[in-house]
């Protein structure tokens, strides 16, 4: 398995997803999304950036658009 990481490193859908899973990381370690945010909201939001991180994380670089096919 090559992966292409010139590629990968220009797909804007791959930095929307890393930044995403970075940021939920971030709260997993203990810095406190709530103090800027509503806490419902925080659960919304987190949900939101964990899909954004699964689709940018397993996009094909390869091929155009964001399908794998």
């Amino acid at each position: 398995m090559n992966i292409q990481w010139k590629q990968r490193l220009q797909s804007k859908v791959w930095w929307v997803g890393i930044i995403s899973l970075l940021i939920v990381l971030s709260q997993q370690l203990g810095f406190d999304l709530s103090n800027y945010i509503p806490k419902d909201y925080a659960n919304i939001i987190n949900s939101i950036f964990l899909l954004l991180g699964m689709l940018g994380v397993s996009v094909d670089t390869s091929t155009s658009g964001i399908s794998d096919y």
